[in-house]
This record gives C-alpha cells, sequence and structure tokens, in this order.
C-alpha cells in the first residue's frame, strides 16, 4: 500500500515540491492518507470520494474528512466496506499516524487484519479514537497511549483483541469513555481504572474476565454507564457503588457472580437501568429500596429457588418510576404478584417463573403496559377475556402454560398487538376468533401444540408474518384466498390437520421464507395433488418443508429459482420422473436435499456435486440407477456429511445395488 499511495501522490499532484516547506505538510498528509485508502482496500470501499485525487484532501469531495484551517481534524469511515474479498490482506497502516491534526478518528466495520498500531499514541491531539468491528488483535494498550495528551474517548469495541488490559491505561486521566466490549481480554480489571476520575462510560461486557472488582472502581465517581455483562467473574460483588450517585445504567448480568448484593446497590439516587439476571446472588432483597429514578429492571434467573414472598419483588415495584420488570427463571413457586402492584409498569416480564394458579383478570387494568410475557410458567384455567382492555399492548407471550378452553375474542380489541404467542397450552381449543381479524398489528401468532381446530384462519389482518400452527387441529384444504395473507414469511403447520392440495396462490406470497407442512409418519391427514410450479415465484424462500405427504407428479424445475433456498425436504412423497438438473446448478446455497422415499428414476445428476455447502444428501428408497458422480462424492471432503443412497447391504457390498457408491462415497446404504 505504501508504493501505491507514493505512486498515487506523484501522479495526481506532480507540482508538490518535498524540499519546499510549504509543501512538506501537505505531502505528509496526502501520503498517509493515500496510504490508509489502500492499505484498507480502498477501491473496494462503498464510498470513496475524492480519495487519491488531485482536489485537496479538505475540499468537500474527499468523504469522510472534516477539516479546519485547512488540515484534516476528523477522519470518520463507518461501514464504508462494501465486499470481503478473498486473499486480500488489509491492515490499518502507522502511517496514519502522521495526519498529527486529527481530533477525531472513527473507523468501523473494516475487515481489516493485524493489531492497533503502537504509533497511534503520537497524534497527541486526538479526543476521539473509535476502532470498532475491525477484527483486530493483539493487545488494547499501546505503548505510545501514554503520549495521548487529550484523549477523551477510546471505543475498541467488537474486535478480538486478547490478554490483560495494562495497568497503565490508568494514565489516561482525561478519559471519559473507555470501551473494550465484545473482545477476548482476559485476566483481571485492573486497579488503575480507579484512577480516570473523569470517566463516565466504563463497558468491559463480552470477554473472558474472572477475577474480582477492584475496590477503585468506587472513585470512578463521575460515572453513569457501566456495563461488564457476559464475563466469567466467579465472585462476589464488593460494596463499591455508594459513591457513584451519578450511576444512571448498571448490567452484570450474565456471569457466575454470588454471594450478598451490596446493599448500596439499592441506594443509587440517579439509577435508571439494574440488570443482574443470570447470576448466584442469595435471596437478600431488602424490604425497603431508595432508588427514586429507576426506570428498568433486570433480575431475570438470579437467584437459587425461593418462594415469593410479599417483600420481593414488591419493594421495587412500588418504585413510582419504575417502567420496566423482569423477574423471569426465579422458581417463585405462586401466585403473581397483584395488579395493583403493577400499575404503573410498561413491560412486565416473568417468563419461567413458576407462578400457579389462575391468571388474575385484574391483569386487565394494566393500563399502562406494553409488553407482557408470563410463559412458561405453570397458569391454568381461561385465559382472562379482560386482557382485551389492554389498548397498548405489543406483545402478549402465554405460551408454555397450563391455559385452557377457548382464545378469548376480545383480544382482536388490541390493534396495537404485534406479538401473540398462545403455544404449547395443551388444553386451550376452540378456533381461531375470527375476532383477530381487528388486531391489525399483527405479525406473530403462535397456537402451536395445542387443541385448536377450525379451518385455515385467512381472515387473519395482512400485517400477519409468522404464523404457527404446528400440531393442532386446524385442517381441510389450504385456501385460494391465503393470498389475502399476502405479508406472510412464515407458515409452521407441521402435524397440523391440512390435507388436499396445494393451491397455485401460494405463489403470490412473495415474500415467504418458510414453508413447513411436514406429516408426522403416524398422521392421517395428508397433501395430495402436484407440488405447484408458481413455487418459483418464491424468490425469498430459505425452506421447504413438505415430507411424509402424498404429492404425486414431477419435481418442477422452476423450483431452481428460489435461490436461496438452503433446506428442500419433499421426501416420504410419490414424486417420480427425474431429479432436476437445474437443483444442482442453480442452488448453491443448499444445505439439506431430502428426496427419499419417492418414486424418482433415472441417473443421479452430477450437477448436484455442485452444491458445495451440502451438508445432508437423501435418495434412498427411490428407483435411481448408475453410479453415484463423483463429483458428488468430493463433496465429502467438503460439508458433505450424510449421503444416503440405493447402494445395497450396509457395507454397499450388495452385489447388485441399484446406485453403485464407490469406495467410502456414502454414508448410508
Amino acid at each position: 500500500p505504501q508504493n501505491r499511495a507514493l505512486s498515487a501522490l506523484v501522479e495526481s499532484n506532480p507540482d508538490l515540491d518535498p524540499s519546499s516547506a510549504d509543501d512538506q505538510g501537505e505531502i505528509i498528509m496526502r501520503y498517509a492518507l493515500n496510504t490508509l485508502y489502500y492499505a484498507t482496500d480502498g477501491p473496494f470501499w462503498e464510498n470513496d470520494d475524492g480519495w487519491t485525487t488531485s482536489g485537496h484532501p479538505c475540499d468537500p469531495e474527499w468523504f469522510g474528512i472534516s477539516c479546519a484551517q485547512g488540515f484534516p481534524i476528523s477522519l470518520v469511515l463507518e461501514s464504508n466496506y462494501m465486499a470481503n474479498r478473498e486473499g486480500i490482506t488489509r491492515v490499518l497502516p502507522s502511517e496514519v499516524s502522521a495526519l498529527s491534526t486529527l481530533i477525531e478518528f472513527r473507523l468501523f466495520d473494516h475487515l481489516l487484519s493485524g493489531s492497533i498500531p503502537p504509533s497511534l499514541g503520537t497524534m497527541s491531539n486526538l479526543g476521539r479514537l473509535e476502532l470498532i468491528r475491525l477484527n483486530l488483535v493483539g493487545p488494547v494498550y499501546q505503548e505510545s497511549f501514554s503520549e495521548f495528551a487529550s484523549l477523551e474517548v477510546l471505543d475498541l469495541e467488537d474486535n478480538q483483541l486478547s490478554g490483560q488490559v495494562d495497568s497503565r491505561i490508568g494514565m489516561l486521566t482525561t478519559l471519559s469513555a473507555l470501551n473494550i466490549a465484545s473482545n477476548q481480554i482476559g485476566g483481571a480489571i485492573p486497579t488503575e481504572l480507579g484512577n480516570l476520575s473523569l470517566l463516565q462510560l466504563l463497558r468491559f461486557e463480552g470477554n473472558q474476565l474472572l477475577t474480582d472488582f477492584p475496590s477503585t472502581l468506587s472513585r470512578l465517581t463521575e460515572l453513569r454507564e457501566l456495563r461488564g455483562s457476559e464475563n466469567d467473574f466467579k465472585t462476589t460483588l464488593p460494596d463499591i457503588f455508594g459513591p457513584l450517585t451519578s450511576l444512571e445504567t448498571l448490567d452484570l448480568s450474565d456471569n457466575f457472580l454470588n454471594g450478598v448484593i451490596p446493599s448500596s446497590l439499592f441506594n443509587l439516587p440517579s439509577l435508571i437501568s439494574l440488570n443482574l439476571g443470570l447470576n448466584d446472588f442469595d435471596d437478600n432483597i431488602p424490604t425497603e429500596v431508595d432508588l427514586p429514578s429507576l426506570e428498568e429492571l433486570f433480575v431475570f434467573d438470579m437467584f437459587a429457588p425461593f418462594i415469593l414472598t410479599p417483600d420481593f419483588p414488591l419493594a421495587f415495584v412500588r418504585i413510582p418510576s419504575l417502567t420496566t420488570l423482569d423477574i423471569g427463571g426465579n422458581d417463585f413457586g405462586g401466585p403473581p404478584p397483584p395488579a395493583d402492584d403493577l400499575l404503573p409498569l410498561e413491560a412486565f416480564l416473568a417468563r419461567d417463573s413458576d407462578f400457579v394458579g389462575e391468571l388474575p383478570t385484574e391483569y386487565g387494568l394494566l393500563s399502562n403496559v406494553v409488553t407482557l410475557d408470563l410463559s412458561n410458567n405453570d397458569f391454568s384455567g381461561q385465559i382472562p377475556s379482560e386482557l382485551g382492555l389492554l389498548v397498548s399492548l405489543v406483545s402478549l407471550q402465554l405460551a408454555d402454560n397450563a391455559f385452557e378452553d377457548r382464545i378469548p375474542s376480545e383480544l382482536g380489541l388490541l390493534t396495537n398487538l404485534s406479538l401473540l404467542t398462545l403455544g404449547r397450552n395443551e388444553a386451550l381449543s376452540g378456533e381461531i376468533p375470527m375476532e383477530l381479524s381487528g388486531a391489525t398489528s399483527l405479525a406473530f401468532l403462535s397456537v402451536d401444540k395445542t387443541a385448536v381446530s377450525g379451518e385455515f384462519p385467512t381472515f387473519l389482518p395482512p400485517s400477519i408474518e409468522q404464523l404457527l400452527i404446528n400440531e393442532t387441529s386446524i385442517g381441510g384444504e389450504l385456501p385460494t384466498t391465503i393470498d389475502r395473507l399476502d405479508g406472510l414469511k412464515g407458515l409452521y403447520a407441521a402435524g397440523s390437520a391440512l390435507n388436499g392440495t396445494l393451491p397455485i396462490e401460494l405463489g403470490s406470497l412473495t415474500d415467504l421464507v418458510a414453508l413447513d407442512i411436514t406429516r408426522p409418519s403416524d398422521g392421517s391427514n395428508v397433501l395430495s395433488g402436484t407440488l405447484p410450479t408458481e413455487f418459483g415465484l418464491l424468490t425469498k424462500l430459505v425452506t421447504l418443508e413438505l415430507g411424509n405427504n402424498e404429492l404425486n407428479g414431477t419435481i418442477p424445475t422452476e423450483l431452481a429459482t428460489c435461490s436461496g433456498l438452503r433446506n428442500l425436504e419433499l421426501d416420504g412423497n410419490e414424486l417420480t420422473g427425474t431429479i432436476p438438473t437445474q437443483l444442482g446448478s442453480e442452488l448453491n446455497l443448499l444445505e439439506e436435499l431430502e428426496l427419499d422415499r419417492n418414486q424418482l428414476s433415472s441417473a443421479i445428476p452430477t450437477e448436484l456435486g455442485l452444491l458445495s455447502a451440502l451438508i445432508l444428501l437423501a435418495l434412498e428408497i427411490n428407483d435411481l440407477v448408475g453410479t453415484m458422480p463423483s463429483e458428488i462424492c468430493l463433496l465429502r471432503f467438503q460439508n458433505l456429511e450424510n449421503l444416503q443412497v440405493d447402494c445395497g447391504d450396509a457395507d454397499g457390498q450388495d452385489a447388485n445395488p441399484e446406485v453403485s457408491c464407490p469406495g467410502n462415497c456414502c454414508t448410508s446404504c
């Protein structure tokens, strides 16, 4: 890149004189920018306007650069990389440190390799350094970082940086934000972080940090946001929070923190969001808390099993400012909190909490609630019709309980409802109420594994995108009016009572990504007739599963236009004819192709050997003949794990197999 940078500089600006003091600054600036351009595969940026041209870098034509007094002060290249070209090495070159006038340097989402240039610290004017999602490796701290005189923001999120955090990071006393989240950093948090007295944001989540939180963090009295989730902390939490009176967000979820929760955590006047979920704390929630600003509380899956008492979670829900409460994953083993104590909430999340009994009808008074998740509990009885009064409700999750009787028609009054999960309530019965057509925002509906019956609900609003009716008694033929649901992306009806022919109108569902109407091997309701050629119009289709039915005729060649297909399962039908060669030449993303247990004939097409992503190829119990093409056998050295065909006995040694399978090519005969 250095040679290309110099050549571009000479070609675009031949009048610049290296011996002239007036030109030397511009030459250095242009060379540094050109080197950055070529080292990061600049010709393949999405926008490289102005770069390496004769115009001055401070002209507006140069993309991503802002200047003052003729020199760059800001360089921002965010999500500007267009393609990952194989065999091309891209690095962040050390020459970029020659841009000594920069105050802000931000580089996002460029696929680089290598480490942070050791010389970056010589950019003494730099106040903001963000190198995010660049695939950088090596240590966080570089020797020259001690030379930063004005650095306020250091953001190295989502790279592959490793090792321990160097204690000298505590010398960057001008920092107000330090973000090293989503790397591979291990070891301990250096005690020297306590020297960063101006720090307002500290993020180290998504690493492999192990040891104690240093008590020196209590010195960070300006701290507003502290995130340390998804590490490997196996320790108690020290009582360091009392002085952090400016703290607004604290997230220490998904660790192995244990012992007593520090009492100082419950007396933070500015705290807005607190997340302690997925830890192993003792049950020591106090009966009184002083968190006057708290709006979001996440304590899901936090304690060893205990029985709900009046002191928990009521000590929290009585905080007037609280709008979000997540207490899921705690084995309360009793009734849910009274509705009166939840009235201010906008989100109440209590999945997997072992609540029992009937759902109180008073929950229909939670007029502020937008999200209500009570899934995976032991609620019984009817779903209260009063839930239809929750006009602000966007998400209602009641799956995995023991609700019975019918789905309340009053849910159709919820015009803001987008997500409704009722699946795996085995005693839930009746039909999907036609009144749900009034839920005009409904995008996701699941009634899978229930006793719900009736015909296919084409009356659902056009907003529906995902419909789960697996293992229900919803039956009859798919109606030709299914094209009313023109926004449908996923139809999951495996094990339902649907039968008859597939309407050609399915081809009108051009947003469809997944269609699954697999019949269980012991099911009595089956699809019949031919596969519509109109399936070829479903260009967004990723999954097509129609196994164990009685479909007949040939496999339409039009399926090959569904170029995004990853799973094609037509096994256990009565399909005849040959395997279309186009399936191999066009469906290059295909991972699973199941055509077994049909009546397909002739030779196996060599074009299937083009399916380099293929993991499973099932062709057994057909009338195929000939030799397994070597092109397919070669896939066994790539991703193909299972290759099943009628090649004789278990060892493939039958004297007269229908398909000859050489060597260890086939995995099952």
